[in-house]
């Protein structure tokens, strides 16, 4: 060990400077890597957002380009470049004919930069650069006959990594994605949601890499953080009318039509200017843009935590489903007809969608996403009486609250008992002297599948199934006279028990159908 102690002494004073420098970058090193790991605010986590420092970071998000309904094209730049390739313009000609044939709902372009770009050593801010590759790109699609007002381009920096950063992956991370999000179907009256649904950017919210996320609109309020080293600076803002905000260095921020993230970005661009490194955080105080309306059969329930409850106008804070707003607004009455909920949208056209299924069934293709401006009605049930009487295995009253026949009432009713003459099963129709009398071949709908004799059942109509068994006709009907009885009480219908009699001219003849 003695001998060791003078080798050591000699190599330190020969390497001084070495090990000098050495312990110098391993500190500048550590702090760099501290700077990097600070905590950065959920919105901005969320997006995959990155901080000024995140330059020496490896460790964000790697995009997800899995989305349902969405066709992607990508296209990629030069280190710390904003101009179009020959590469990346032949990619967007084939954007421009897939959108001029599929005729999406909306196009987005989202612009995005390196990690190998900006940071100290450069003049480049990240954010700006993924903007301008962003607008680089939507210039194109316009200039190709893609009306501007249905794209949105926005830049988020380097917060979305296409691949883990490296030296070879670091190209693939300087790029612009195109993104074709699905139309919306039209539906018809009463037709299935099916085919419009899952949709994943409306006028209240847009998804970002999977995450729904608001879209700031006028009368907005936010609370916006502006970090100058270590102290802060706190401003309240309201969006105005015209869709812009001014605070501090920045005037006419064109802010509606961006999320939270976007806005930030913008913003964070537009202090660059003034500022060496920005930063700010931003978050929704009030939200006053959109907003959707629900009448009809709504509960005026308490709903805990809830200002409002009922019919009436219900501000939307984000992606917002059917069922979502009517359990907000204190759940539906107990007489709704949740099989014929109405939606009536900003452009006039009436949908219609069964509600049931979604509550009852777990059905979530009829969970219409609402959008700014919709109208809800829940209809209330036009309860119908239907009288099933005779050889079923339960008589009784049943209230359908949409139009049913004959053969669906005796289901109703349990089915035929093995003493039912199905050859002739009476239906009793009307008050006093109009009452009707209907004769229905049920075996005949149930033998060939004819449903011209499966008459449509009317409110209050009795439906009669005599027995096969003649001798039995007259025990049968002392058995059934008190029913039918109460029953002419309690409708008024003339029940013409003769006409159902064996060897009647009623009882006799074929089945008698009217309009």
């Amino acid at each position: 060990m003695e001998t060791l102690l003078p080798i050591v002494r000699s190599f330190w004073r020969g390497n001084r400077l070495f090990f000098r420098v050495a312990i110098a970058c391993s500190v500048l090193l550590l702090t760099q890597a501290c700077k990097a790991s600070r905590a950065i605010p959920a919105h901005k986590a969320a997006a995959g957002q990155a901080g000024p420092n995140s330059s020496a970071s490896p460790a964000l998000p790697v995009r997800d380009f899995n989305q349902t309904n969405t066709t992607s094209f990508m296209v990629f730049f030069d280190h710390e470049e904003a101009t179009l390739s020959s590469s990346a313009t032949a990619t967007l000609k084939a954007a421009v004919a897939a959108a001029q044939k599929a005729m999406p709902g909306s196009i987005r372009v989202i612009g995005h930069a390196g990690l190998d770009e900006g940071g100290l050593a450069s003049k480049i801010n990240p954010v700006s650069l993924s903007i301008k590759r962003a607008e680089a790109v939507k210039a194109y699609l316009v200039s190709e006959g893609i009306p501007a007002n249905g794209i949105r381009a926005t830049g988020v920096g380097k917060g979305l990594l296409l691949v883990p950063n490296g030296a070879k992956a670091a190209a693939k991370n300087r790029r612009s994605e195109v993104i074709l999000a699905a139309a919306p179907a039209a539906p018809a009256m009463g037709g299935a949601l099916g085919a419009q649904l899952p949709i994943i950017e409306n006028s209240v919210f847009t998804e970002v890499s999977g995450t729904p996320q608001y879209i700031v609109g006028p009368g907005d309020i936010l609370n916006i953080t502006l970090w100058r080293a270590l102290k802060e600076e706190k401003f309240e803002i309201t969006v105005r009318p015209d869709g812009n905000i001014s605070f501090g260095f920045i005037e006419d921020a064109p802010v509606a039509g961006l999320t939270i993230t976007e806005s930030d970005n913008l913003l964070t661009d537009r202090l660059s200017e003034f500022l060496k490194f920005p930063r700010i955080d931003i978050l929704i105080k009030e939200y006053n843009s959109k907003s959707a309306s629900i009448f009809g059969g709504v509960e005026r329930g308490n709903v805990f935590g809830a200002e409002q409850t009922g019919p009436g106008t219900y501000i939307l804070e984000g992606k917002t489903t059917l069922l979502d707003l009517l359990i907000r607004a204190g759940g539906h009455a107990d007489n709704a007809n949740l099989k014929r909920v109405e939606v009536i949208r900003g452009d006039g056209q009436k949908v219609v969608v069964n509600l049931a299924r979604v509550i009852f069934e777990g059905d979530t293709t009829e969970n219409l996403i609402l959008d700014d401006g919709d109208v809800i009605f829940l209809p209330l049930r036009a309860d119908n009486r239907v009288f099933v009487v005779g050889e079923v295995n339960r008589e009784g009253t049943f209230i359908v609250d949409e139009p049913v026949t004959v053969l669906q009432s005796i289901s109703l009713a349990g089915g035929f008992t093995d003493d039912a003459n199905k050859r002739k099963v009476y239906i009793f129709r009307g008050r006093g002297a109009q009452t009707q009398l209907l004769v229905s071949n049920v075996k005949h709908i149930m033998d060939t599948g004819d449903r011209t004799q499966d008459v449509l059942i009317a409110n209050n109509d009795v439906i009669v199934v005599p027995t096969v068994f003649i001798a039995k006709w007259n025990l049968w009907m002392e058995r059934l006279a008190p029913t039918l009885s109460r029953i002419t009480d309690a409708t008024g219908i003339l029940l013409d028990l003769d006409a159902m009699t064996p060897g009647s001219a009623s009882g006799e003849r074929g089945p008698i159908f009217t309009d």
